[in-house]
């Protein structure tokens, strides 16, 4: 854990109100992902997928993350 450390930054959390009402406790990833200007939310939960996409940032599967990456 400590070798993570030097890669980790905090952010305050974006508030989310109400996005995935089928799920509340999943609006804390899509706050993260405001606050930090994250590029992708990469997930495997079925509530955040549903979505695809929150303002301008996609929600996807890490195959789906690993298949763009490649080929950009």
């Amino acid at each position: 854990m400590a070798g993570l450390l030097p890669l980790v930054e905090l952010y305050q959390a974006a508030d989310a109100p109400g996005v995935v009402p089928a799920d509340p406790d999943d609006e804390i990833f899509i706050a993260c992902a405001l606050s930090a200007g994250a590029a992708f939310i990469i997930s495997g939960d079925d509530h955040l997928l549903r979505l695809k996409q929150y303002s301008t940032i996609p929600i996807v599967k890490p195959t789906e993350f690993l298949r763009r990456i490649q080929a950009s």
